[in-house]
């Protein structure tokens, strides 16, 4: 492979706004903020 030709893959930490934090590797190189995650309450439409 090449070098100095691929994005670094960092640790980043991607903040859920029910309140959840997730460290996850990224080439975004920023933290993240979700709107949902995995461990948000189900939303219910009646």
């Amino acid at each position: 492979m090449k070098k100095d030709i691929h994005p670094k893959y960092e640790m980043i930490t991607a903040n859920c706004s029910c309140g959840n934090s997730i460290q996850i590797r990224s080439t975004v190189g920023h933290d993240l903020n979700l709107d949902v995650c995995g461990k948000c309450p189900p939303v219910l439409h009646w």
